[in-house]
């Protein structure tokens, strides 16, 4: 199966599934931006972005008054920046010192076509120590995302798993995955050093998309790091979509301005 015989998903829908699949804590809306906050953690959890690409004249003191929103908790102003911006919306931030820290390729995978269960998996409702334990072994985490991931199990509004890849009674991997109809985030994927290059993060994933078939999903939605652990590895190639996305980041005040997070949504095709 490939992308083009099922539904492709418009960056809209795209946007909405990861929004719904990272709970917050804040949630409010100024114009065609929604405004998230939660403990200054996960980006998509912590920042603004525009649901229509429509112009905006009001754009420059949205943004003004998104920073000072963030400002009174406590947390650095960071704006997503995606193509259903109004126009002008990344040269408005650039202008006012917000800058470019890396990218994130978001790849699509048909859920038949990957999944498969494996009896070394534990599939969990909620997470647990050793889920937990895993996924702080990831480089890019902090204390602030952990307590966003333990908190945000509660706020689920869609069905969810957490899976441990365990070998000799010991976790190895692990993995999220959240199923918003059709299509399923896969999100935390991460292995203990010494797990590392096995191939351990390829087969968790499959096992995830065996679990997202129950709740109706069709698609698969990860970053790169997905194909960085041999997700379709030989079975399909990467094919970018032409669509782009921007986390814009940036600090509190007197901590100078900083740091942006650039996404490319793309898609996988069959070989």
């Amino acid at each position: 199966m490939t992308i083009a015989e099922t539904t492709q998903p418009s960056i809209a829908d795209l946007e909405r599934a990861c929004l719904t699949a990272v709970p917050t804590l804040r949630v409010g809306f100024d114009g065609p931006l929604v405004v998230r906050a939660f403990l200054g953690g996960t980006g998509r959890a912590n920042a603004a972005s525009s649901l229509s690409a429509a112009p905006d004249p009001e754009l420059a003191a949205r943004i003004a008054r998104i920073e000072a929103g963030y400002e009174r908790l406590g947390l650095p102003a960071r704006f997503r920046s995606t193509p259903l911006d109004p126009p002008s919306f990344s040269a408005a931030l650039e202008a006012r010192g917000y800058v470019t820290k890396d990218e994130t390729i978001i790849f699509l995978a048909p859920i038949e076509a990957i999944a498969s269960a494996d009896a070394s998996v534990r599939v969990l409702t909620v997470p647990d120590a050793d889920w937990m334990a895993v996924t702080a072994k990831a480089e890019h985490q902090v204390p602030a995302r952990r307590v966003e991931k333990e908190r945000a199990v509660s706020m689920m509004m869609v069905p969810a798993a957490w899976l441990v890849l365990y070998e000799a009674e010991k976790p190895l991997a692990c993995i999220s995955v959240v199923a918003d109809g059709p299509l399923a985030g896969f999100f935390d994927l991460a292995a203990v050093p010494k797990a590392r290059q096995r191939g351990l993060a390829s087969r968790i994933t499959r096992a995830a998309a065996d679990w997202a078939r129950s709740p109706g999903g069709a698609l698969a939605m990860g970053a790169s790091g997905f194909r960085q652990s041999g997700f379709l590895r030989g079975a399909a190639k990467p094919r970018h979509a032409g669509s782009l996305s921007l986390c814009l980041y940036r600090q509190a005040a007197g901590q100078g301005r900083g740091i942006a997070l650039r996404v490319i949504a793309g898609a996988w095709a069959s070989a």
